[in-house]
């Protein structure tokens, strides 16, 4: 693949595919590829479990994810979390009206269940940048209740790096001399 897109000195559709938004992967194809990357674009997602699903039929047996995530509340770098103190009906408004630029509300440990259920295994999570201990002070007793049960590592995550591979599919028949079980 890489050498068809040297040669070629160009975007080549068969090689390369770029998917615009997250939220919407069903237009496609269906043939599966050994690397799917985004940048900044899962914090922004509305439907995490839809988007898993979808990533698990996009990405071959054995393929790779590596999805760098914005986990901030876009309209104050000041105060990257202040979507967690909102209520959900509010939150969701806000999501609405803001196209997702308010940042979702998915947490690391959130997304790596999300993506184990959707038949990933995680490689690395890795924490990029963190929010200040003087910020998580003022923010944790505002929390909205459905988020004060969070950990203060897992909440002070502002970005990070995920990278996990599609599980390869169990052969649960009887082996034959064609298989090579190793």
């Amino acid at each position: 693949p890489i050498r068809a897109l040297l040669s070629a000195g160009a975007f080549v559709p068969e090689v390369l595919t770029t998917a615009g938004t997250l939220d919407d992967l069903a237009h496609v194809s269906d043939v599966p590829f050994d690397l799917v990357a985004s940048h900044s674009a899962l914090g922004r997602v509305g439907h995490v479990p839809r988007l898993f699903a979808q990533l698990a039929r996009l990405t071959r047996p054995g393929g790779q994810g590596v999805h760098l995530i914005d986990y901030r509340d876009q309209r104050d770098p000041a105060r990257p979390l202040e979507h967690m103190t909102m209520d959900a009906a509010a939150f969701q408004e806000l999501f609405q009206q803001t196209d997702g630029r308010c940042g979702n509300r998915w947490r690391p440990c959130a997304l790596q269940l999300e993506a184990e259920r959707a038949g990933f295994e995680l490689i690395s999570d890795e924490a990029l940048s963190l929010a200040e201990d003087a910020y998580l002070d003022d923010l944790l007793p505002r929390l909205h209740t459905d988020y004060r049960g969070l950990d203060r590592d897992g909440l002070r995550v502002l970005t990070g790096c995920m990278v996990m591979r599609k599980r390869q599919a169990l052969n649960t028949e009887y082996p034959t001399e064609e298989d090579h079980p190793q």
